[in-house]
């Protein structure tokens, strides 16, 4: 094997999948190949150990998701990330891969270019693995400091009087994340905004395929429950609870305040993308005002000067035609007449003006709560 190449074990019970996986990959990296769940254990436990392995789901005998729990198992190998191979692309089968302990997931017919960044991810991750140890003793510690019913509420109230005061959705995230800790929860979160995703993790790393099943749900409103994983998604929101406890009556009550939680934390996304867009609509209508107010003023201007410019050149006119005095006069006066006229539409222009300043500085302080 290449002294410092990456490792990536294939697994696939077709020789001819595994051929066309291994073409993909440049030369920096050494390609394993197994074409049973078994032969991939013996290969995978034998030093020095893959880096990545790429596990085909549907095999004979022990299937992908079987010979990955199995890996999962062996302290040597259990951190090392397994990217499931797949024809299928349901929720149901990527949350049987993410259960099964995977981490990321791959429909087939594969895409070169999608699996060696997948499989890049996956190793530049290598160091994150290491967490798992502290992790493990954060889990310890919260079961030694479990909840009692009484202070489980009062963490739902809590969350519900500190949630009004977040003024942006990645305040309302953490907030989200510090209180499901609080519960000895392991969570990660997603807030979908219709634009974008924003996640948070209590853990130190988040999957891609986490990602993925959340982003399938697309504000579905769902309970999904598999062992110790809890996914719920209300609305804008869907979060994985990877610890879930073996206690069914504990479980189905964290269900129930999670639920709570889930709804509460829905109706402030809400709140905040309804404030964001008031902004929005606020900061546009200001401008607006403004760039009419200043159209105005500059008609106003325009009208008086053309007043102006029109007695002056009568005056002259007068002088030219040779008209009569009397004739002068009439003329004088119908031109005074329409002039009084614009004057008079000059002064309901400048009251505009001023209902517009009124409104603006109604936004402006509107703009400021």
């Amino acid at each position: 094997m290449g002294i410092g190449k990456k490792r990536i074990l294939v697994t696939d019970d077709s020789a001819d999948a595994i051929r066309f996986i291994m073409d993909y990959f440049p030369e920096n990296y050494d390609i394993m190949a197994a074409t049973s769940g078994e032969k991939a254990l013996k290969l995978a436990t034998k030093e020095p150990y893959p880096d990545v392995i790429l596990m085909d789901v549907d095999m004979p005998g022990m299937n992908g998701y079987e010979t990955c729990r199995q890996l999962k198992q062996i302290e040597d190998i259990k951190d090392i990330d397994v990217i499931f191979v797949s024809s299928h692309d349901t929720v149901e089968e990527k949350l049987a891969g993410y259960d099964a302990g995977g981490c990321d997931y791959l429909t087939k017919p594969v895409d070169r270019d999608e699996l060696l960044k997948k499989v890049k991810l996956s190793i530049d991750n290598h160091t994150l693995r290491t967490t798992s140890k502290s992790e493990k003793f954060m889990a310890m510690e919260i079961a030694m400091n479990a909840l009692s019913t009484a202070e489980e509420s009062s963490v739902i109230i809590n969350f519900t009087q500190n949630n009004l005061k977040t003024n942006s959705l990645e305040d309302l995230a953490v907030l989200f994340l510090k209180t499901t800790s609080s519960l000895g929860l392991t969570n990660t979160i997603q807030i979908n905004t219709g634009a974008n995703f924003l996640y948070k993790s209590s853990k130190a790393r988040i999957f891609p395929l986490e990602q993925e099943l959340l982003e399938k749900l697309d504000n579905q409103e769902k309970v999904i429950a598999v062992n110790n994983r809890l996914i719920l998604s209300f609305g804008h929101i869907a979060q994985i609870i990877t610890n879930m406890p073996d206690d069914k009556e504990k479980c189905q009550r964290l269900q129930e305040h999670m639920t709570v939680l889930i709804k509460i934390a829905d109706a402030r996304v809400k709140n905040l993308l309804v404030h964001k867009e008031l902004l929005n609509i606020i900061n546009i209508s200001n401008s607006e005002m403004l760039k009419i107010e200043s159209m105005q003023n500059k008609q106003i201007a325009r009208t008086e000067q053309i007043m102006d410019n029109l007695i002056l050149n009568m005056e002259d006119a007068f002088l030219s035609y040779g008209l009569t005095e009397s004739q002068e006069q009439g003329l004088m006066a119908m031109i005074e007449e329409s002039i009084e006229q614009s004057k008079e539409n000059i002064e309901d222009s400048k009251g505009i003006s001023l209902s517009m300043n009124v409104i603006i500085s109604h936004l402006s302080k509107v703009k400021s709560l």
